[in-house]
């Protein structure tokens, strides 16, 4: 299947593609049954749900790697921007 886009930017490409895990090659991660672990420093603080970026965590929250989880164990709004902070935690815990 081909799908051809007018009026993308290569900035707006490669934004999409940054948010984007299946297009991007992650070359260090730890798979467990809830999602994986990025160990890439590109991936640092932030957090993906099913591949797609959801939020970067603030410097202050002094997260070490970046997540990528199953969808089945967070809840997000509508356009994926409000994450529990305590479920969130919870689930990162129960990861590492």
């Amino acid at each position: 299947m081909l799908f051809e886009l007018d009026g993308i930017t290569a900035d707006d490409y490669r934004e999409f593609r940054d948010n984007c895990l299946k297009l991007n090659t992650v070359e260090s991660k730890i798979v467990t049954n809830l999602g994986e672990i990025l160990l890439d420093d590109q991936y640092r603080s932030k957090l993906f749900v099913e591949g797609l970026f959801v939020c970067k965590f603030e410097e202050s929250a002094r997260i070490r790697y970046g997540y990528n989880l199953k969808a089945s164990r967070i809840d997000l709004d509508r356009d994926r921007q409000k994450v529990t902070t305590f479920n969130l935690v919870w689930e990162l815990g129960c990861m590492l």
